[in-house]
């Protein structure tokens, strides 16, 4: 049975089942939704009674601060037990004129020395039975220049003045109710009921359930949330704000039941047109799964032809559903498979050259250094003058070519080890001349004009001036075999300021470089040569690279017939 039967018969023959989930689901949701909105609704309620709150105690403590921090209150701080009394004679008629304007915000105030001495007091305490009695807020006094204390001004603030009564009876519905608690005393300083209201504000179970949330709501930093009480005739939600100054918590409670009625009957509409989507969603299913399964189909052939080696297969049209998505990531992995592959073979290709390069540098170097102790002697006869003019050039520059071999043998050590490279400033002109130096026996040798052009100043890099060469030396004889019956060679030098980089292009009037082997000149062993090595492009690449540069093969800029090198390197 396939895929597209299966998943027929499974919706058919489950269909009811999930209609029926929908349809409970719907109604949970409902619920839930009613319950989020409550919740939001009494939450906000509590933050606008927070704020409001905040406000006036902001300016209580302000007011306070008039009462403390003042010249009068010093002084009768300052006069001591012996002048108090004329201190305070001076003092009274400022503070009690500052009394008439800020007395509506405190039942009491009292002026107490360094020792807790009462010496002044404003206002009367209201007896300790009064609920609304109020709670203490103390403001030190201390000397201006020196710090020292000099006493402490303590007030009864006045809850009533304190509390914004038309805030806190702006409830969630006729049912809801609305609770202050003191969280330093663990008690409620003020509640108001709503009407029938069956969950009593000051129960048990709701302040157990703001205990709890309280809890950890200063485990995790919180200062607004809400919670759910009741007990088994009502269940009401809270939302609370807890703050920090005074330490009161704000408690909106709004009945559930209050509000549930109108999404019982939304939730039984939802019920009825679950069923009717249903029916229109049997046939749109079953032209989608047509749809899903053929683009399977070949995504399954896909995978075949993977397996068979080819890592391009022909794939689905890639869309926004699951099987779009599945066709996207097949390609990308069958992409990074390819990837995966070419490198695992150029890591292979670099342990065979550092195996072949650790064989054979012996056998190269040993030579090459009799060979160049023979040459230094024959150098040290022409500094002497005693040999032909014409021999002492033939000996520099073949010194240099043993020198520059010296450095191919450690090169192509280094491409297999991976070393890293010295830096040190060197100056690109200086490095090309040096190359067409080198190079120039074998360019008149082939009858190859060299066409030198400099754009702006000179460019300074840091790299190794020595492995500089060999990569402008390895160019330039690429360029010498691309053109065997002569031609022209053009070197172009150039340097912007502006972005911080320099370019060294090299063409040739050769047959230039296929597309196909674009993308594999730089590997080791790649060669279109019959004698070539496929060494030289891949060690240039790899000085290049730890230079932080990059080099380019491309067309010519006329768009002429032949092949472009650039040597692209930071100044």
């Amino acid at each position: 049975m396939t895929i597209r039967g299966k998943v027929l018969a499974l919706f058919f023959l489950f269909a009811v089942a999930p209609l029926l989930a929908l349809g409970v689901f719907s109604y949970v949701r409902s619920v839930g939704a009613l319950q989020e909105l409550v919740r939001t609704q009494t939450t906000l309620i509590a933050s606008r009674a927070a704020a409001e709150l905040a406000a006036r105690y902001a300016s209580e403590q302000a007011n306070l601060g008039l009462l403390a921090d003042n010249v009068e209150t010093e002084r009768v701080l300052r006069a001591g037990a012996s002048g108090v009394g004329a201190a305070r004679a001076k003092a009274q008629p400022y503070l009690l004129d500052v009394w008439r304007e800020i007395g509506r915000d405190f039942n009491w105030a009292s002026v107490r020395d360094s020792a807790g001495v009462e010496v002044l007091r404003l206002g009367t305490a209201v007896g300790d039975a009064d609920p609304l009695r109020g709670f203490i807020e103390t403001r030190e006094v201390r000397e201006p220049r020196t710090g020292r204390l000099l006493g402490t001004v303590q007030v009864a603030l006045r809850l009533d003045s304190l509390l914004p009564r038309a805030a806190l009876d702006a409830r969630l519905g006729r049912r809801g109710s609305a609770l202050v608690i003191d969280r330093a005393g663990d008690s409620v300083l003020f509640e108001a009921r709503g009407e029938n209201m069956p969950v009593d504000g000051t129960s048990r179970e709701v302040l157990a359930a703001w205990r709890r949330w309280s809890a950890g709501a200063t485990s995790r930093g919180d200062t607004t949330g809400s919670f759910t009480a009741g007990d088994s005739v009502t269940t009401a939600i809270a939302g609370v704000v807890n703050m920090a100054g005074p330490g009161f918590s704000i408690i909106s409670l709004a009945a559930l039941d209050e509000f549930s009625p109108a999404f019982v009957r939304i939730g039984r509409a939802s019920l009825f047109m679950v069923v009717v989507v249903a029916l229109a969603a049997a046939i749109a299913f079953f032209l989608a799964l047509w749809r899903v399964t053929r683009s399977l189909s070949v995504l399954t052939l896909a995978a075949t032809e993977v397996g068979r080696g080819n890592l391009r297969p022909a794939l689905p049209a890639v869309g926004n559903d699951e099987v779009g998505v599945l066709t996207r990531e097949f390609g990308r992995m069958t992409a990074r498979v390819q990837t995966m592959m070419t490198e695992i073979e150029h890591s292979r290709q670099l342990a065979a050259v550092g195996e072949f390069a650790s064989d054979i540098s012996h056998e190269i170097r040993n030579p090459l250094t009799a060979i160049k102790l023979n040459l230094q002697k024959v150098e040290r006869a022409a500094t002497q003058r005693q040999m032909p003019e014409e021999l002492v050039r033939a000996v520099e520059l073949s010194l240099r070519g043993v020198e520059r071999l010296d450095r191919v043998v450690r090169g192509v050590l280094r491409l297999g080890r991976g070393r890293s490279v010295e830096r040190n400033p060197v100056s690109l002109t200086e490095a090309l001349d040096a190359a067409l130096d080198s190079a120039r026996p074998e360019l008149e040798r082939r009858a190859i004009t060299v066409a030198r052009t400099t754009g702006g100043p000179d460019a300074v890099v840091a790299g190794d001036r020595a492995l500089l060469e060999g990569v402008f030396v390895n160019l330039v004889t690429n360029a010498a075999d691309a053109m065997p019956h002569g031609g022209t060679l053009s070197v172009a030098l150039e340097a912007d300021d502006a972005t911080g980089w320099a370019r060294v292009r090299i063409e040739d009037d050769g047959p230039g470089v296929a597309e196909a082997d674009r993308a594999r000149i730089f590997s080791p062993f790649h060669t279109t040569k019959p004698d070539g090595t496929g060494l030289g492009l891949s060690l240039a690449q790899r000085t290049v690279e730890e230079l932080n540069g990059r080099i380019l093969v491309t067309t010519r800029r006329d768009g002429a017939t032949g092949a472009a090198f650039v040597v692209e390197l930071p100044t």
